[in-house]
């Protein structure tokens, strides 16, 4: 009768030992797993990182392209400016001149 009793016992402890040692083996993968994907979630952080680091220097670049080809538009835009005043002023010689010529014509 007791040895029934413990080898019944000794059969519901080993049942017990499988369904833990199992549990165990489940929470080992399901942690395994969740490194993994923290690796990856890391890996993705980093990656992120770098392309925004790179985004950045592209944005510092841009920008300073733009300011360099605003100050050359401005210094054109002067230029323009200065052969339009110099062209007015050569008209408007030249208009005093054909006056004079058509002026001295008709006298």
């Amino acid at each position: 009768r007791r040895k029934e009793e413990l080898e019944a016992q000794m059969k519901d402890l080993r049942v017990e030992n499988e369904l833990r040692h199992e549990e165990c083996a489940n929470l080992t993968r399901n942690h395994q797993a969740e490194e993994e994907d923290l690796r990856k979630v890391h890996q993705d952080v980093a990656e992120a990182e770098k392309e925004e680091e790179r985004l950045e220097k592209r944005v510092r670049q841009k920008m300073d392209e733009k300011r360099k080809l605003e100050e050359k538009l401005e210094q054109e835009l002067a230029k323009n400016e200065r052969y339009v005043q110099e062209n007015q002023q050569r008209e408007l010689q030249l208009r005093a001149r054909r006056d004079d010529i058509q002026q001295h014509h008709n006298e």
